[in-house]
């Protein structure tokens, strides 16, 4: 679930200007194959907007590997201002409150609160667009001719597959009417689900009330923390402070965040980079070694891959739901060029 909440949300207007740019590379292509295509990205930019701008509750299934959990969640979009509220219905009890950028996380049975400021982006684990015009280089998208009934409501089927092995490809259903995404499979490179979340009950809402919005499981004595974002963390994408560069990207995979922060407890400076194809992320974190001996390791956990390793004195770990060649290659073409 943490993986959810980093998330960003689709900026509308930037979608607009990079769906023309996609469409003048379809031109290029047969021309049936580029009509079924850009009927797929028309579906996708309307499915991002969707599920931002409308207003709906629902169950839906989150499974991976030999699990399955249950959830609910309530979104709400009101004069341009998103509530969102996921509960789990099964499994250890944890709940999750977003106003806009402030994200409340409740644990129960820890006693414990979260409040993290200047973190935007939705808890729904849907799938996130940054940029169209390089997930059209990188993905081909298709409409299959048939709907398909889900969770009550006929979808479309969508498959966006990569071009390479770099990345995974998945399968959406999403509603022919309102557009809402109703199931996502993330799909292995042998067409395998690794992932699978979908809805058995969503409802759509001209508006929700606040009660529906407020904690359920809070109570008297749980510890309370406070965390800012958009104070501690420093960006520097764009300076020439950069210690730390990757040298090999996976094709089609660009920077898009670099900033550092400093953690509260024992003052601990922490690199953070994103890189993303469009639709695929890979994340890498940089902190000191803390006596770390291993010089790498390698885990994997449903389609998240996890390579650490020790370098310049500090452990870097690269995290991401791609492949492991494609966390491996980033992780091994990091390098530092600060002073030791």
């Amino acid at each position: 679930m943490c993986a959810w909440l980093v998330s960003r949300t689709v900026n509308n207007f930037m979608l607009q200007r990079q769906l023309i740019a996609a469409f003048c590379v379809l031109l290029m292509q047969p021309a049936a194959a580029a009509d079924q295509a850009a009927d797929g990205f028309e579906l996708l930019d309307s499915m991002s907007r969707a599920m931002q701008s409308q207003t709906y509750s629902g169950t839906f299934m989150y499974r991976h590997k030999d699990k399955l959990e249950t959830l609910r969640i309530l979104h709400r979009n009101r004069d341009g201002h998103i509530d969102e509220r996921l509960i789990t219905l099964s499994g250890k009890p944890r709940e999750i409150i977003r106003a806009d950028s402030v994200v409340t996380c409740i644990w129960p049975d820890t006693k414990l609160i979260r409040v993290d400021r200047g973190r935007p982006g939705s808890n729904f684990p849907g799938l996130v667009f940054q940029d169209l015009k390089r997930v059209v280089q990188n993905y081909n998208v298709g409409v299959a001719e048939q709907t398909e009934r889900m969770a009550g409501r006929d979808c479309l089927v969508v498959d966006v597959q990569p071009k390479d092995r770099m990345r995974y490809g998945y399968r959406l259903w999403i509603d022919r009417n309102d557009h809402l995404l109703v199931r996502s499979d993330l799909l292995s490179e042998a067409q395998q689900p690794l992932e699978q979340v979908f809805f058995t009950e969503l409802t759509t809402h001209d508006s929700l009330p606040d009660s529906a919005f407020a904690p359920e499981l809070l109570a008297d004595g749980f510890k309370r923390q406070e965390t800012d974002e958009s104070d501690q963390s420093v960006d520097i994408a764009d300076t020439a402070a950069k210690e730390w560069h990757v040298n090999q990207l996976p094709p089609g995979f660009v920077l898009q965040l670099h900033k550092q922060r400093m953690r509260k407890k024992g003052n601990v400076r922490v690199e953070h980079m994103v890189f993303s194809d469009g639709l695929a992320s890979v994340s890498v974190f940089i902190e000191p070694a803390a006596g770390d001996k291993s010089s790498r390791e390698d885990r994997r956990r449903g389609a998240l891959n996890v390579h650490n390793k020790l370098i310049a004195g500090r452990k870097a770990t690269i995290v991401g739901e791609v492949p492991p060649q494609t966390v491996e290659l980033i992780g091994e073409s990091l390098q530092y060029e600060g002073e030791e």
